[in-house]
């Protein structure tokens, strides 16, 4: 191995190994947690760290983007084996992933909702990398299932794309939070599930988006 590419090797493997530390810290203490902390936790200087991320803001975009690669990655593989599938069930399918996602990964999914970038930092991070490519991806890959279904007759023909899309994605964040951070007050208080919750979710969505004049499609037809 050459030294360029032993040196670059090094550099991803560091630059790997400080997102992990950062994310232990983040995942415990939140954004409040300063870049010392970060430091500590990766065993690295506070100055290293800086040469591998401008800013702690940076550093957790990072995080965000990783976390998005991980859910897009359950999506693909969800969808990988639909070819033949309706638009309806691929969203269905989706659905699942995100929900898997949420179950599988909560501090990812709260480190993706928690944090709300000031304008400044929303246009630092659009210059860069459009706020997050990962992030879109997986919203454009809503839209294309909600045309793809409409093309196909399984969903409605009259739903506005763009909004609909808005919307449920809304919707799969509320149930998100209500998984992660609200299960005991919708178990101890009003004595439901989750299980009933994500039911109540889907049936929600089949009633709202299902096209019934053509026969639609439900999970697993």
């Amino acid at each position: 191995m050459r030294a360029t590419e032993r040196s670059n090797k090094l550099k991803e493997i560091r630059k790997e190994d400080i997102i992990d530390a950062a994310e232990r810290v983040f995942f415990s203490k939140g954004f409040n947690a300063s870049m010392d902390e970060v430091a500590k936790e990766a065993e690295y200087s506070k100055r290293t760290i800086y040469i591998y991320f401008e800013s702690k803001e940076q550093l957790y975009q990072a995080i965000i983007n990783r976390a998005f690669r991980v859910l897009n990655d359950i999506s693909k593989n969800k969808l990988e084996s639909a070819d033949q599938a309706t638009g309806y069930q691929k969203l269905r399918l989706f659905g699942e992933a995100y929900l898997e996602f949420i179950q599988t990964y909560p501090d990812y999914f709260k480190i993706i909702t928690n944090h709300h970038f000031s304008e400044s930092e929303y246009h630092q991070f659009k210059a860069g990398n459009r706020f997050s490519d990962d992030g879109e991806y997986l919203f454009s890959l809503l839209i294309q299932l909600l045309e793809d279904g409409v093309k196909d007759g399984s969903i409605r023909p009259d739903i506005e794309i763009i909004e609909t899309a808005f919307i449920l994605y809304a919707n799969m964040m509320g149930i998100g939070n209500l998984l992660v951070n609200k299960s005991l007050y919708l178990t101890g208080v009003y004595n439901r599930t989750t299980e009933e919750l994500i039911h109540c979710f889907y049936d929600f969505v089949t009633r709202a988006l299902k096209n019934h004049e053509k026969g639609g499609a439900n999970h697993g037809e």
